[in-house]
């Protein structure tokens, strides 16, 4: 299955959390820079909802990457603040 469309991030621009929100039960939700250096990484019990404290990452463009139990999407994610 392809989850690109059915991820959502909001707010996006963030400041101090994103909320993500999968159509399939999530397992895991990693916060990597452009470049590729993992920064933050969030185990999820398979809710199909989580909310990501960021407060303390830099501003700027992230990927998010969400892994569910069939498929894994990247989106990308602004910081503000």
């Amino acid at each position: 299955m392809n989850l690109t469309n059915a991820v959502l991030l909001y707010p996006n621009p963030a400041t101090t959390k994103v909320n993500v929100t999968a159509a399939e039960s999530i397992k895991e939700i990693s916060i990597l820079t452009i470049a590729g250096k993992r920064v933050l990484n969030v185990r999820v019990d398979n809710k199909p909802s989580e909310t990501v404290p960021i407060a303390l990452l830099p501003k700027g463009l992230y990927n998010v990457r969400v892994t569910t139990g069939s498929s894994t999407c990247n989106n990308l994610l602004y910081i503000t603040g």
